[in-house]
C-alpha cells in the first residue's frame, strides 16, 4: 500500500520529461519545501517570542517534564521565568488543554540552555508537524485540480503561504497539530476510492489528533467528516466507522478532564487574565467578524485589531474570498458521486455551521472575549476550505468568474503578508 502512494505522488512529475506544464506542477508541488527553507532561516534568527502565548506552550510542556506526568494538573501549572527557563514564575498558566502535543514538545525541550536556544527544537519539532500535514494536504489535493493550472495554483499556493500558517510555524504552539489532524482527515477523504483502509486509517488519525490538539479542532474536523458523510453516495460504513473511532479516541482526553474538573474547558485565558472584553453582542457582532478577518494576516495572531486602512482591506479581502468560496461550490451540492465537489460542500458547510457557534461561545463562555475572535481556530479546516475555493474556479462557468476567483485568493493572500 505504501508502495502505491509512493508511486501515485504527484512529486514524480520532478522525474518526467520537462515541460512548461510540467515545471509548472513541480514548482507548486515544491511549495511546502520552500516554506520550510523560509521558515527555518526565520526561526535561526528569532530569539524573541513571536505570539502572546508561546511562553505558556512552553511552559505546559516543561511542567510535564519536570514532573514526569502524562496528564497535566492545570490547578498547579504555573510558567516558566522567561529569562531562565530553569526557574518558574508564579503566573499560573491558562493552557487548558490536552497534553499530547506537549508530552511531543518536551522531548525536544533542554531547560538548562538559555531560552533563546531551548526553544528551537521545540520550534522546530512544531515546524515539522506541520510540515506533514501540508504536505500530506497537497499530495491529496494536487491530482484535484492538476488538469487546470490555475486552480492547482491557488489551492497550492493558498494553502502553504496562507499568512496565519506561517505565523504559527515560527512558534511552540497546538495549532500545529490541529493543523495536522485536520490535514489527515483531508487527505483521507480524499484518498479513500484509491486506497481504502489506509485512508481510513488516516481519517481515524486525524480526527484524533485534532481532538488532542485542542476541542475546537476535534468540533471542525468531526463536523466536516460527517458532513461529508451526508453528502456522499453512495454511503460508506467504513468511512462512519473511521468517523466514530477517531471521535471515541479522540475525547478520552476530556473525559479525564470532565472527571477531575467538571469541565471540558477546565481553564482560559479569560478566567485568569484580564483580556479585552466587550459589553454586549450588539458591540461585539461587528468586532467578532471583523478580528477573524484582520487575524488571517500575517503575525496579527491573537491581537487588538487596529482599523488601519490595510487591516480594513485585509478584513475585506479575506470575507470577500470565503463569500467567493461559499457561492462558487454551491451549485456542487447536487454532485455526491464526485469527492472533490463534496468535500468542498462540506468545507464550506462546516465553515457556516462552526462560525455561529464560535460567536456564541466567545460572546456567552467567554464575556466577548476579543482574543476569542481569531481566524486561528478555523486552520484544521484550513486544507478543505481552500480546497473548496480551488473548486469554485476550477468549475466557474464563466472565464471572468474564474479570474475573480483567483484574483480574490492572490489579493487576499498579498494583503495579509502586509
Amino acid at each position: 500500500m505504501l508502495g502505491k502512494i509512493i508511486v501515485n505522488l504527484p512529486g514524480c512529475l520532478l522525474f518526467q520529461e520537462k515541460t512548461p506544464r510540467s515545471i509548472l506542477k513541480s514548482f507548486l508541488f515544491a511549495t511546502p519545501l520552500l516554506m520550510f527553507v523560509v521558515v527555518a532561516f526565520g526561526l535561526a534568527s528569532t530569539t524573541s517570542f513571536p505570539a502572546p502565548d508561546e511562553l505558556e506552550h512552553i511552559s505546559y510542556a516543561a511542567y510535564l517534564q519536570a514532573t514526569g506526568r502524562v496528564l497535566p494538573e492545570f490547578q498547579k501549572q504555573t510558567t516558566l521565568d522567561r529569562s531562565d527557563f530553569g526557574q518558574w514564575d508564579t503566573r499560573p498558566n491558562y493552557i487548558g488543554h490536552p497534553s499530547p502535543y506537549y508530552l511531543f514538545i518536551e522531548q525536544f525541550l533542554d531547560r538548562s540552555l538559555a531560552p533563546q536556544q531551548a526553544i528551537l527544537l521545540p520550534r522546530l519539532a512544531s515546524l515539522g508537524l506541520l510540515l506533514v500535514g501540508l504536505a500530506l494536504a497537497v499530495q491529496a489535493g494536487f491530482r484535484s485540480f492538476e488538469q487546470d493550472e490555475v486552480a492547482l495554483a491557488v489551492f497550492c499556493i493558498g494553502l502553504v503561504f496562507c499568512p496565519e500558517i506561517l505565523s504559527i510555524a515560527r512558534q511552540v504552539t497546538n495549532d500545529a497539530l490541529g493543523i495536522l489532524g485536520g490535514a489527515l482527515a483531508y487527505w483521507g477523504a480524499m484518498t479513500q476510492q484509491r486506497f481504502g483502509w489506509f485512508s481510513s486509517v488516516g481519517i481515524v488519525a486525524g480526527l484524533t489528533l485534532a481532538l488532542w490538539a485542542k476541542l475546537n479542532a476535534g468540533l471542525e474536523v468531526g463536523v466536516f467528516l460527517s458532513m461529508l458523510f451526508a453528502l456522499r453516495r453512495p454511503c460508506s460504513a467504513q468511512f462512519l466507522a473511521s468517523i466514530a473511532a477517531g471521535g471515541l479516541i479522540g475525547v478520552l482526553p476530556y473525559i479525564i478532564f470532565i472527571i477531575d474538573y467538571g469541565a471540558v474547558v477546565p481553564v482560559t485565558a479569560e478566567a485568569i487574565w484580564e483580556v479585552s472584553h466587550l459589553n454586549n453582542l450588539l458591540e461585539y457582532f461587528p468586532i467578532f467578524f471583523f478580528n477573524i478577518g484582520y487575524t488571517w494576516g500575517f503575525g496579527k495572531t491573537d491581537l487588538w485589531s487596529t482599523f488601519t486602512t490595510t487591516g480594513v482591506l485585509t478584513t475585506v479581502a479575506f470575507w470577500t474570498m470565503m463569500a467567493g468560496a461559499v457561492l462558487g461550490v454551491w451549485p456542487a451540492r447536487q454532485h455526491s458521486s464526485d469527492p472533490r465537489a463534496t468535500v468542498a460542500v462540506a468545507a464550506v458547510m462546516t465553515f457556516l455551521l462552526v462560525l455561529p457557534m464560535h460567536l456564541w461561545f466567545a460572546s456567552t463562555r467567554l464575556g466577548y472575549s476579543i482574543p476569542a475572535a481569531s481566524f486561528r481556530y478555523y486552520l484544521p479546516l484550513w486544507p478543505a476550505l481552500i480546497h473548496a475555493l480551488a473548486y469554485a474556479v476550477l468549475t466557474a462557468a464563466k472565464p471572468s468568474r474564474r479570474v475573480s476567483l483567483a484574483f480574490l485568493s492572490a489579493a487576499a493572500l498579498g494583503l495579509g503578508w502586509i
